[in-house]
């Protein structure tokens, strides 16, 4: 769900006139790439300046996923926030690309946009989370508090979310449509 860059260090050399910087350093048996030759450095001509150069360690996590306040691993998106993916330098204190549903708003866990932010309907023993922007045309569209949120809408045969396997079906004309929120994946 991640990739990840280790930081690295590398090392900056200053050569002298008759050094060639495109050659290899030996030291203490070791090879440090696009460095100076010290066998061509010649008669000793003062010293070899290094300056460590260090890249912090970056994360790339997907959408619907964030990196926690001192985590090295992508994780899913908790619910009632949305995470929009990214890269990410390690940070000790804080999490990076998690963002709280706005409204007292809620959304399952795995979210990684705004409009995933909405609230739960209940029907019977299982539930529907609604969205605060239409996903799909038609669409269910329940009010709330003088506010209008969407169902997802399908004519293929889909549960309702992904911890259920009832269906929440609809017919508009001749035509039956699922409804179902964003855990489903409904592909036509």
């Amino acid at each position: 769900m991640f990739n990840k860059t280790m930081a690295v260090l590398s090392v900056g050399f200053i050569c002298s006139a008759n050094a060639f910087a495109d050659e290899q350093l030996l030291l203490n048996n070791e090879t440090v790439p696009n460095a100076c030759n010290i066998t061509n450095l010649g008669v000793y001509s003062g010293g070899v300046n290094l300056t460590p150069h260090f890249e912090p360690a970056t994360y790339v996590c997907n959408r619907g996923y964030y990196l926690p306040a001192d985590g090295v691993e992508c994780v899913i998106c908790p619910n009632n926030n949305y995470c929009v993916g990214g890269a990410f330098q390690y940070n000790t204190t804080i999490a990076q690309g998690i963002m709280n549903c706005p409204n007292q708003w809620l959304s399952p866990a795995g979210m990684y946009e705004l409009a995933s932010c909405g609230h739960i309907l209940h029907i019977g023993n299982d539930y529907l989370y609604v969205r605060s922007a239409k996903k799909t045309t038609p669409s269910l569209n329940v009010k709330i508090n003088n506010e209008v949120f969407f169902g997802n809408m399908t004519t293929l045969d889909v549960p309702m979310n992904i911890n259920t396997e009832r269906r929440l079906k609809i017919k508009e004309g001749e035509t039956t449509y699922s409804v179902y929120d964003d855990t489903v994946n409904a592909t036509e």
